[in-house]
């Protein structure tokens, strides 16, 4: 399973955020957001994860989802894994970090 910093960082990038911009938007220090993206520090307070879902637009959910790799489901539920993965990601992207359509 990708510790829950990778997982902030591809959101964060997604959303075209800086970790300043993240920080300032989330009530903590950019410093503490590279912790967190690094791997420094990987125990994040759900009150602090609840702030940065709210910046970044997602719900907690989402991010737990796309923590989620092969490694970290059951034996009997792989197969099943690997093809709803990849189509579940297409819809994360497309409904939550895709730029809306000007008409």
């Amino acid at each position: 399973m990708k510790h829950i910093g990778v997982v902030i960082k591809e959101a964060r990038k997604k959303r075209g955020m800086t970790q300043q911009s993240l920080a300032d938007n989330t009530g903590v220090t950019k410093a503490y957001i590279s912790m967190l993206e690094t791997g420094v520090k990987e125990n994040v307070s759900k009150k602090v994860l609840s702030g940065i879902c709210k910046a970044l637009e997602v719900p907690v959910e989402v991010l737990s989802f796309m923590q989620l790799d092969l490694e970290s489901v059951p034996e009997k539920k792989k197969e099943m894994f690997k093809v709803l993965k990849p189509a579940v990601n297409n819809l994360i992207k497309e409904f939550f970090f895709s730029k809306p359509k000007v008409k």
